[in-house]
């Protein structure tokens, strides 16, 4: 889940394409809602309605796990095992190169 610039540079998808992990991308309608959604949510981040719409689109995509590639997501998706944090892995990934 990103906003649609990060899903059209292909930040993401590229890399986990290379180590064979399968990509789902939000419909457009979603993805319209998504984009939305990340630009309103400091102001509205605890709207029941933006968290079901998320848990909607995450049951529809079938998928085991989440990719956060939008920081404000954070604040809706509680970390788990199923929800990869961007930002949280790439400050994991720097500190242990550091």
């Amino acid at each position: 889940m990103a906003t649609s610039r990060t899903i059209q540079t292909r930040l993401y998808q590229e890399s986990l394409e290379k180590v064979g992990v399968k990509v789902v991308i939000p419909e457009s309608s979603d993805q319209m809602r998504l984009d939305s959604l990340i630009q309103g949510l400091l102001g509205e981040r605890t709207s029941m309605d933006h968290q079901q719409f998320l848990e909607r689109m995450v049951a529809k995509s079938s998928t085991t796990r989440i990719l956060l590639g939008c920081t404000d997501l954070q604040l809706l998706f509680p970390s788990s095992g199923d929800v990869i944090d961007s930002m949280h892995t790439l400050v994991a990934h720097t500190a242990s190169h550091a």
